[in-house]
């Protein structure tokens, strides 16, 4: 049992490392889009120096991996447990209930 948890763990950390890798560098463009076409996110992002001239500021970018490190942390502690298949399994059945009521 405590050898299954391990490898499970294991596997969950190395899920949710590739699918941060995949995804940080997009999401930090995407808060740039973000920040630059919301009305009031510009004034707060800019004012924590996180973005300047529409861009994310080394401030930005630290406060990114920051963010993306705690949501990473949280993902690994909600998949402690779940193996690829049930995880999987479980998406694509929420996937389908989005799908039923688009």
């Amino acid at each position: 049992m405590a050898a299954t948890r391990r490898v499970s763990s294991r596997a969950n950390s190395a899920r949710s490392s590739a699918v941060q890798s995949a995804v940080a560098a997009p999401n930090a463009a995407r808060l740039a889009r973000w920040a630059c076409s919301s009305a009031a996110a510009p004034a707060s992002v800019s004012t924590r120096g996180w973005l300047a001239d529409g861009r994310l500021t080394e401030a930005g970018r630290a406060a990114h991996a920051e963010i993306a490190e705690r949501v990473g942390g949280f993902r690994r502690q909600a998949l402690t447990g779940i193996s690829p298949e049930e995880y999987e399994s479980a998406v694509g059945v929420l996937r389908r209930m989005a799908g039923n009521l688009s």
